[in-house]
């Protein structure tokens, strides 16, 4: 985890597309500091 907040550091947005169902990732991102910003809805 260290590389990853290595390389980001100096990055001020990063945006990310996230299903509302991947708890997972969800949980990875959030523990390096990413807050839910804004929803996204997708459609065909």
């Amino acid at each position: 985890m260290s590389a990853v907040r290595e390389a980001l550091a100096g990055i001020d947005t990063i945006g990310l597309n996230v299903r509302v169902d991947n708890r997972a990732a969800i949980r990875v991102y959030e523990s390096l500091g990413f807050v839910r910003h804004c929803p996204f809805y997708e459609a065909l």
